[in-house]
């Protein structure tokens, strides 16, 4: 992917999909990211990133199972507090640029300016803008 890794931007997919369905809890999979069977590594990326999150506190489940395709699918995922406080923060590097509303609302305004099936294949074509925002959007939550 140029100029953007699979990692940062799973991460604000993941995130934008679960702060749009609070409070329910989702369960999630990679088609639910427009990620293809013909692109193991990038089904690789999506399940380390949910891991990742997972272990950091971000996200919690209620089961990791492999589903029919033998991809990994997690069941009953919800934001934590520190997800959900996480989101609703407001980084300075965004307040800035003088947008006051959280880091969750924008990373759900991206997440559909770039569509959330079709994300992965626009950003392996190019960076467009929506992805972009989306993956500074991830960067100003963890700098």
């Amino acid at each position: 992917m140029s100029e953007v890794n699979d990692f940062d931007l799973f991460i604000g997919l993941i995130f934008a999909k679960l702060y749009e369905a609070r409070p329910r809890k989702l369960d999630l999979d990679p088609s639910d990211f427009a990620l293809l069977e013909d692109k193991p590594e990038k089904t690789e990326h999506w399940e380390s990133t949910m891991d990742w999150l997972r272990k950091e506190s971000y996200i919690r489940c209620q089961q990791v199972a492999d589903n029919l395709d033998g991809e990994t699918a997690y069941f009953g995922v919800e934001l934590t507090e520190k997800g959900y406080r996480a989101l609703n923060s407001l980084p300075a590097v965004l307040r800035a640029k003088g947008d006051e509303r959280g880091l969750g609302n924008q990373l759900v305004d991206a997440a559909k300016q770039v569509g959330m099936k079709s994300a992965t294949k626009l950003a392996e074509k190019g960076v467009d803008e929506g992805t972009r925002r989306l993956v500074d959007l991830v960067h100003g939550l963890f700098s």
